[in-house]
């Protein structure tokens, strides 16, 4: 047992433990942030939340461990754990990489699933009407492991209204 623990032994366990952090929230520029620590980087003219970041774009949540933001240019960087849960469907990746006013993103080590479909790729390239999926796996399948799986190096999607496997 550490000097810490033993000192604080005898205490009833809501005293023992740390008190919790306090949230905070921010809503600029069309996006709004919660999150529990912050900083500001000065020389770069951006903000860094973490310590569980949510952050809401109108009907899109993204969370993760740590979100780098510049208003100055409406773009964002999300680290760790990042979970994007849309309309449309939810992805999990490493990091991403956006620009909120342009709608683009890019995304490392994606695992997605929408309209019937679970996906994962190496890469994801998201533009308005164009998507770049690079090293993609997929599946419409329920099970584990699925009963059929379609690979394709790289895929182009056009939603809504077509797709080309390369």
């Amino acid at each position: 047992m550490n000097d810490l623990a033993a000192a604080t032994a005898h205490l009833p366990q809501e005293l023992r433990s740390p008190p919790p952090v306090e949230l905070k929230e921010l809503d600029r520029d069309g996006i709004k942030v919660i999150w529990r620590f912050q900083e500001t980087l000065v020389e770069s003219q951006r903000v860094r939340f973490y310590g569980g970041v949510r952050a809401l774009y109108g009907q899109t949540l993204l969370e993760c461990e740590e979100l780098i933001l510049d208003f100055s240019n409406q773009s964002g960087r999300a680290i760790g754990k990042v979970k994007v849960t849309d309309p449309e469907g939810t992805i999990d990746a490493e990091n991403l990489v956006f620009n909120w006013k342009e709608k683009t993103g890019q995304a490392e080590n994606v695992r997605a699933q929408g309209a019937g479909m679970r996906l994962q790729m190496d890469r994801a390239d998201i533009k308005p009407g164009v998507w770049a999926l690079r090293g993609v796996r997929g599946t419409p399948s329920r099970t584990r492991p699925p009963e059929f799986e379609l690979t394709a190096r790289k895929l182009v999607l056009r939603p809504g209204q077509s797709g080309l496997a390369i």
